[in-house]
């Protein structure tokens, strides 16, 4: 996810990951009043462990307000 180091940390462990960051995710939800949806966290954690890990990454930062708006792209002009 190019952010969090963990993820790769994770990815290496195998599939054994996800038991342990699956828990993580439910702690995330629940400190931040997140619903459980479109499926449970462990079976998001299994399907795709890097996504899933990269996407609480993200939220915890978006939460703690570490996230900074981007900047729209410069618009240039062609020439004729």
């Amino acid at each position: 996810c190019g952010d969090c180091g963990s993820c790769c940390v994770f990815c290496l462990l195998g599939y054994f990951g996800f038991v342990v960051s699956c828990g993580t995710r439910t702690q995330i939800r629940n400190k931040y009043g997140l619903r459980e949806e479109p499926c449970s966290d462990c079976l998001v954690h299994f399907l795709c462990l890097a996504c899933a890990l990269c996407q609480d990454f993200r939220e915890v930062k978006k939460q703690n307000g570490l996230m900074g708006a981007a900047a729209a792209p410069e618009v240039e002009e062609m020439s004729r």
